[in-house]
């Protein structure tokens, strides 16, 4: 454990609580903010003052370093994978389109039972595009689920594999201890790395094959597309703090 000091001057104790997040009881027992000793508290800070910006910059290197792990460990589950996600995207274009035609066939005028007949293709498309999605969902979840532990062994073993290189004086160093541990915390996260990746080539795709139907049907749709995604996905990359209060 280790003692984080701030400095209240001009302020008195509970405004200084207040305003800097430690409790009246870590001031006056510690002096200071209580924070474990490990290698990762050093990043707690800047996670919740993360912006989109720095994230979007970041998440290429770190989809890139995933697949090329993954490549190196089972290429075809990680083709699996990108090919089950490229086919949920046609699904989807395809699922739109039919939307489309339903909906047109619906408002034609004329009487419910000929428009009914009329839609009936579209509504078969529509069917099958939805339950190929679900397939192809199902097996990019199983080829997820066979890639990501043979992920997560291989950084483990890139990891290893560099430790035995360092001298075992250095290891009883206490910066050397800091730098292993916390190269041991990103072997864990390397297995939600790659399930984070899958999630964002998924949206991506969609959104993707959403654009290209809507600028087919009409240009002055694209807007729309980007005024409900930007809300959404802004709200998802805010970054939340936690405090809490004693009592």
């Amino acid at each position: 454990m280790s003692v984080e000091l701030s400095s209240g001057e001009g302020v008195s104790p509970p405004e200084a609580g207040a305003a800097d997040g430690i409790s009246d009881a870590e001031r006056e027992l510690y002096g200071g903010r209580l924070r474990y000793d490990q290698a990762y508290v050093r990043h707690e800070g800047p996670l919740t003052r993360l912006k989109f910006g720095h994230m979007a910059a970041a998440l290429p290197r770190m989809v890139g370093m995933v697949l090329r792990t993954g490549w190196q460990a089972d290429r075809c589950a990680l083709v699996g994978v990108v090919a089950a996600e490229v086919g949920q995207g046609g699904t989807a274009a395809w699922g739109l389109v039919a939307v489309n035609g339903v909906l047109a066939r619906l408002f034609a005028d004329g009487p419910t039972v000929d428009k009914l007949r009329d839609a009936l293709p579209s509504l078969v498309v529509l069917a099958v595009a939805a339950v190929a999605g679900a397939v192809l969902s199902a097996w990019s979840t199983a080829m997820s689920g066979r890639l990501e532990p043979q992920v997560e062994r291989a950084v483990s073993a890139r990891y290893y594999t560099a430790v035995t290189g360092v001298e075992v004086e250095a290891t009883e160093r206490p910066e050397v201890q800091r730098v292993l541990e916390a190269g041991k915390f990103g072997t864990d996260s390397a297995r939600s790395m790659l399930r984070l990746s899958v999630g964002v080539g998924n949206v991506v795709i969609g959104m993707a094959a959403a654009a290209v139907v809507l600028a087919a049907l009409h240009w002055a749709l694209l807007p729309m597309l980007l005024a409900i995604a930007l809300p959404r996905g802004g709200a998802r990359s805010a970054p939340r703090a936690v405090t809490t209060s004693p009592g």
